[in-house]
């Protein structure tokens, strides 16, 4: 009779544990979403589609890359934090980057992907952590579509992804297009 109240305890103990790691995860992303600074990222064009990762809308976005003075270094794959602030039209840009983790937290965690010279200017690249929004299924290929032909030269059109950052965590919370959810949107250009 002990040995079972000592398993059914055990039991309960492993159970709320692994109830509250998923709980925890979920709970983070809520308090970024409802508590975090917004941004909007400012889309660029997107590579062809990729068969293999599912159903998504890929991003990239064009402010991938950030121009420092040529005495500051940066490797390949070295961390950094994006220091950012928003622009004139409330897009996001980068403010500075910084090799620590700052005080502010309006700041995300990347790696440089690629480093190179330009005049006496040192250029670093590197991915945002949000570069996929899943969407439904039969209307991500459609979405996917959209972005790649706003996103080509001489379209007035504004694409953006809004994100929400606190504390260093990004969460992807919508696209954009010309200010109206991309939900929305295929909804309209569906309905014609």
């Amino acid at each position: 009779m002990k040995n079972s109240k000592i398993v059914l305890f055990l039991f309960c103990i492993l159970a709320i544990i692994q109830l509250s790691i998923p709980g925890k995860m979920i709970y983070d992303q809520e308090d970024v979403l409802n508590n975090g600074a917004e941004f909007k990222f400012k889309t660029a064009p997107i590579d062809p589609v990729d068969a293999m990762r599912g159903r998504y809308v890929a991003l990239n976005y064009d402010i991938a890359e950030f121009v420092t003075s040529y005495n500051e270094i940066y490797e390949k794959n070295s961390t950094v934090y994006l220091i950012l602030k928003s622009d004139s039209l409330g897009f996001a840009i980068i403010d500075t980057i910084e090799k620590s983790k700052p005080n502010s937290s309006n700041y995300l965690k990347s790696k440089i992907s690629y480093s190179f010279q330009r005049d006496t200017k040192q250029v670093v690249t590197f991915d945002l952590p949000f570069n996929r929004y899943y969407m439904e299924e039969t209307k991500a290929p459609r979405a996917e579509e959209l972005f790649r032909d706003i996103n080509r030269e001489g379209n007035d059109l504004d694409a953006y992804a809004l994100v929400r950052i606190k504390d260093g965590k990004p969460v992807l919370s919508g696209l954009y297009i010309d200010d109206k959810p991309i939900e929305s949107f295929l909804n309209a250009t569906e309905a014609k």
